[in-house]
């Protein structure tokens, strides 16, 4: 079972927290990140949570308030088992940088069928529930795999 996750999108400020805290929540006994792939070109290294993400994460009893996004790096690629993103084409962009992670890498939709989370960046709070029920159904799904592997006669 996994037990260290990373989870990345673009700027680790609107999807990735959101799953971060949801995977948090619903899996105590994994220790999950997040990170993005471009937080360092969009200036966005050491900034919080989107408002509206963070005002989703409290209104399901989560905290975003001291998220940092923070950039992917070598480091975080190799310290975690399993690298989940939002969509095929941050999938190859990591594979290709970090060749290494490639056995480890996949959807976060994966289980859900859903290959593309949106990204509510810029976008009004409907925006960000719609992308924030994606991320939901996608964590549930995780959790009824990783249950499974853990006690397979459920």
């Amino acid at each position: 079972m996994y037990k260290r996750i990373l989870i990345v999108c673009t700027g680790n400020i609107c999807r990735s927290p959101l799953a971060e805290v949801l995977f948090q929540s619903h899996m105590p006994w994994c220790q999950v990140s997040s990170a993005g792939i471009a937080v360092d070109n969009c200036h966005l290294s050491g900034s919080p949570a989107a408002p509206y993400s963070q005002q989703i994460a409290r209104a399901i009893g989560c905290d975003l308030s001291k998220h940092s996004a923070k950039q992917l790096t070598p480091a975080l690629v190799n310290a975690h088992q399993l690298i989940l993103v939002m969509d095929t084409n941050q999938l190859e962009h990591i594979a290709h940088h970090y060749p290494n992670s490639r056995p480890k890498l996949l959807l976060l939709g994966q289980w859900s069928n859903i290959s593309h989370i949106d990204d509510p960046i810029g976008q009004n709070l409907t925006k960000f529930e719609h992308t924030f029920n994606q991320i939901t159904t996608a964590v549930l799904a995780w959790k009824q795999v990783f249950n499974h592997q853990h006690n397979p006669n459920q």
